[in-house]
């Protein structure tokens, strides 16, 4: 049925509202750790890899998290039909959000590879990390000098 519905939408034209498909989860284990955002039933729809930032501060960036990963995913989703000009994005690629927020793809692994319930429920799938895409010094620090910024 969804197969159906996404199809007609892309003969019309029209962007699939990945957000009526996919969700996204945010997950920590309580005070003083950090969190796991990431994405469920890309694969199972759309063909393509979930997707995931780790180490997220729940208490700072994880709504940000969260809206990047829907942002990824709705692009990849468009590239599937080039909708407005998108492109196939692969593992290892560059993906500039901004000028200012260029990020990459690497393969998941999972964070308790012995835990059954984590590989059984997350990992089944393909599963992309978001991570840095670039890597920033600033001079004094290619020099190996110590200073503040």
């Amino acid at each position: 049925m969804a197969k159906n519905f996404i199809e007609e939408l892309r003969r019309s034209g029209k962007r699939v509202p990945i957000q009526k498909f996919i969700r996204v989860d945010m997950v920590f284990n309580g005070p003083g750790t950090t969190g796991w955002v990431h994405t469920h039933h890309m694969w199972e729809v759309f063909g393509l890899p979930d997707l995931e930032i780790r180490d997220v501060s729940p208490l700072f960036l994880m709504e940000d998290a969260g809206r990047t990963l829907n942002h990824i995913a709705q692009y990849m989703v468009d590239s599937q039909s080039g909708f407005d000009g998108a492109k196939e994005v692969k593992l290892g690629q560059r993906f500039g959000l901004s000028q200012f927020t260029i990020l990459s793809f690497e393969q998941s692994l999972p964070i308790n590879p012995k835990d059954p319930d984590e590989v059984n429920s997350h990992f089944v799938f393909p599963r992309w990390q978001v991570v840095n895409g670039l890597s920033y010094k600033c001079e004094k620090c290619e020099k190996g000098e110590h200073h503040v910024h």
